[in-house]
């Protein structure tokens, strides 16, 4: 499904006009998978912070996506104290933070916003 969620992420971007990260993902998933394209995404995205804001949340779902525990709960950490209203949308019901649930930082995350758990 890897190759799927990246061929229609390209044609996203190109029926967006966007050409040239619709040939970066080409290129990253040819280069290393799906895993090469969340890296080239993080990347991106930390570009486009530079310039205007990128919801941690953004961020933490592609490291959710790569399995790294530290890094998503830590910027989900961040999209908290923020504010973030994305972080509602989707903590408890994106699979990609399924790995999460077991963990007190997350346990502790989902009872800080008051969300009724459904782990």
């Amino acid at each position: 499904m890897e190759a799927e969620a990246a061929k229609a992420w390209e044609a996203g971007l190109v029926a967006d006009g966007n050409q040239a990260d619709a040939t970066s993902i080409r290129r990253a998933f040819t280069r290393g998978g799906y895993r090469a394209v969340l890296r080239w995404n993080i990347a991106n995205l930390k570009k486009q912070s530079e310039k205007h804001y990128v919801s941690p949340v953004d961020v933490a779902l592609q490291y959710a996506q790569l399995g790294d525990r530290d890094k998503t709960l830590g910027l989900l950490e961040e999209a908290y104290r923020q504010h973030s209203p994305e972080l509602i949308d989707g903590l408890q019901d994106d699979p990609a933070y399924d790995f999460l649930h077991s963990d007190p930082r997350y346990r502790a995350l989902v009872k800080e916003i008051g969300l009724p758990p459904e782990y």
